[in-house]
């Protein structure tokens, strides 16, 4: 059993900043957890999740790697729906040569983003 730390957002000026945790609900009902199932997995009460997926407490590093590790994927992966797939699962059956073409796309559209970011400013 794995334990973690809980930690409390104190935000005053609205809801905190979406973050790993805004996929938290998702994931557990992808892997057929309850709330509860999932905090005894923890070591800790439901009303932690719960807290997490209404977004009142903000897992630590830690906490994110734990609660990656209970629900059997990878820390990034909270970052996305379960329903939506990785690059790497798009990609890994793909030639090398392909792999490369897309990475060069994706660095691309990176640079182009960070433009348009700054003429914002």
């Amino acid at each position: 059993m794995s334990y973690i730390r809980v930690s409390s957002m104190g935000t005053q000026n609205g809801p905190p900043p979406r973050g790993p945790w805004f996929f938290l609900a998702e994931w557990r009902r992808f892997r057929g957890f309850t709330q509860a199932a999932l905090g005894a997995e923890l070591g800790v009460d439901k009303s932690t999740i719960n807290r997490y997926e209404k977004r009142e407490r903000k897992p630590d590093i830690d906490d994110i790697f734990t609660l990656a590790a209970a629900l059997k994927i990878r820390p990034m992966d909270l970052f996305r729906s379960p329903r939506t797939p990785s690059l790497d699962d798009l990609v890994k059956d793909m030639p090398e040569d392909d792999r490369r073409r897309a990475s060069d796309f994706i660095d691309a559209l990176k640079r182009t983003a960070r433009t348009d970011e700054s003429d914002l400013v």
